[in-house]
This record gives C-alpha cells, sequence and structure tokens, in this order.
C-alpha cells in the first residue's frame, strides 16, 4: 500500500504548539545560565504591553500574584512569564533553542510525506515574533517533533532519532532487524533536563492540568 495515501497526521500535518513551548525554552534558558528556577518577575496584574502588543495570561489558576519563578511560570502556563525571561535570550538564540529541540526540520523517520513544520529564521521576524513564539505562536510543528523534543527532558537532554518500526520477525521468530538507540545530538545537559522534569511534575501537582493528576503514576503535563 502508498504510504502517501495513508493517514499518518501525526507525521504530516504542522500545527503552533502554544504552551507547549514555554518549558522547552525554560529549558534552554537554564543551559545558558541565563535564569536560575527561583528568578523571579513581576506579572503586572496578568497583563503586560510589551513591543506594541498586550500579552494576557488566564487568571483561571486563581489570583496573580506580584511575582512568578520560573518553575511557577511553568507551572501557572504565564504568558506574562515566559516572554520576560525568553528576552534574555537574543532572537538567534530563541531559533536555536527551538532548532536545537528538532523544530523546522523533519525528523527523517522513516516516512516518505513528512512535513518540515515552520521556524523561520530571525531575519524573517518582525518586531513582535520573538514573544510570539515563546508563547508557541508563529512557528509549527508535527505531533512527532514536539514528542521527540519532550523526550528529550524525559530522557537526560538526549534527542533521539524516532522510528517506526522496533523490530521486525521473520515467520519462525526469527529477528531479523532491531532498532537501536540513536542520538542525534545533545540539547541540554542532564542536570537541566531534570530541573524541568520537576517543572512539569508541578504542572500536574498544583498547576494547570491537575485533573491529570495519577495516583499511582507519576505524570508531568
Amino acid at each position: 500500500q502508498n504510504p502517501r495515501s495513508t493517514s499518518a497526521t501525526a507525521l504530516t500535518e504542522p500545527y503552533e504548539p502554544g504552551s507547549t513551548v514555554k518549558p522547552l525554552l525554560a529549558a534552554s534558558l537554564l543551559a545558558r545560565g541565563l535564569v536560575k528556577p527561583t528568578d523571579s518577575i513581576p506579572t503586572f496584574g496578568g497583563e503586560l504591553k510589551l513591543n506594541g502588543r498586550t500579552v494576557h495570561d488566564d487568571r483561571e489558576e486563581g489570583p496573580e500574584p506580584k511575582f512568578l519563578s520560573l518553575a511557577d511560570v511553568i507551572r501557572r502556563s504565564s504568558n506574562v512569564g515566559i516572554v520576560q525571561f525568553a528576552e534574555r535570550l537574543t532572537p538567534s538564540q530563541e531559533y536555536e533553542a527551538l532548532r536545537d529541540f528538532g523544530f523546522g526540520t523533519a525528523t527523517e523517520v522513516a516516512y516518505p510525506a513528512e512535513s518540515n513544520g515552520t521556524l523561520r529564521p530571525p531575519k524573517e521576524w518582525s518586531g513582535q515574533s520573538a514573544n510570539s513564539m515563546a508563547m508557541g505562536y508563529e512557528l509549527a510543528v508535527t505531533p512527532l517533533q514536539l514528542a521527540t523534543a519532550y523526550a528529550a527532558i524525559a530522557n537526560g537532554g538526549e534527542l533521539l532519532q524516532p522510528s517506526i518500526v522496533k523490530e521486525v520477525r521473520s515467520p519462525d521468530g526469527t529477528v531479523l532487524y532491531t532498532h537501536k538507540r540513536q542520538v542525534v545530538r545533545r540539547v541540554v545537559p542532564p542536570n537541566v533536563a531534570a530541573e524541568v522534569r520537576q517543572m512539569l511534575l508541578g504542572v500536574v501537582e498544583n498547576g494547570t492540568a491537575v485533573k491529570a493528576d495519577l495516583a499511582n503514576y507519576l505524570l508531568g503535563g
């Protein structure tokens, strides 16, 4: 069967990832030594005028505190917080952070119609692009690209080559092929990946994803 005729939207249909980008930029900020998890920034009541636009926070998590740490920015998914922290990155650094997590380039998984997604270089950005991209807009990723990026956080900071086929066996059970773990590159150090994993746990324990919490399984979000 022609693989192009089958549905594989996880590889072929890019979309704006929104707030799922925030922990990835947090990881890059930590890796570059531009922020500590306990660093805090003002919240301006959940509304910040910046570069000709107004950035808003969703206030469903209760009253807006006066300051948020980086961990709290991730826990509350604060737009106001992440755009301020992300301004510590130059446009080139922000672009490199997203590129290094695999955005803008096909994963080269064995599928003929995989999309690259969209990640424009800084020379094509507007005055608002850096802020928009910190919130997950003005770029597009496939579900596979996003899953691969988060797997890098989960496994200690290494971006891995994804694979569709784990193993091939002959009719008699003989193993003909086994996929071997292949590292594309190290995105962040192991200690930074561990710090971000703790932030993701906080999202589920007492942040924006408490309804996803499980009694018998450790879950980040």
